[in-house]
């Protein structure tokens, strides 16, 4: 990822004022309001078919209630042991494509109008996720350094 730009530290004290066209993000943060503020803060920014994804979702309390508060179940993906979203993939309120209760039940289902297109797009971010969970041990070893 030669583009990639990381920002290691407590967040949000370490989101930049100019961050804008995201195309993913690693949400590993461990706690409720730290992941509820990465869904606030970094979701809207993500560009169309952009991706978040939660690291301890499927093990932590607060890490599923956070994400659950903000994201239909239906737009969770699952790759191996990790969760993500892609944002605008699934039907989801039009406020940032966010889950708010008591809205987006009048959202049309993408899925309706080109199956064909849809399966082919999920397929490639599946690759690209797949990817990008392969370079995170990397990430690992080398961002705590």
């Amino acid at each position: 990822m030669p583009n990639a730009v990381l920002h290691i530290g407590v967040y949000p004290s370490t989101h930049p004022p100019t961050l804008k066209n995201l195309a993913f993000v690693h949400c590993d943060c461990d706690q409720y309001e730290s992941i509820k503020s990465v869904i606030t803060r970094m979701y809207p920014l993500l560009v169309e078919r952009g991706i978040m994804l939660f690291d301890d979702y499927p093990y932590l309390t607060g890490a599923r209630m956070a994400v659950d508060e903000f994201f239909f179940r239906g737009q969770l993906q699952k790759l191996g042991e990790r969760y993500y979203v892609v944002k605008g993939h699934s039907k989801m309120s039009q406020s940032e494509n966010l889950f708010i209760p008591g809205e987006g039940a009048e959202a049309s289902d993408p899925a309706e109008s080109n199956i064909e297109e849809l399966k082919l797009r999920v397929a490639a971010l599946e690759k690209s996720v797949a990817r990008l969970i392969a370079f995170l041990p990397w990430l690992d070893r080398h961002a705590h350094k």
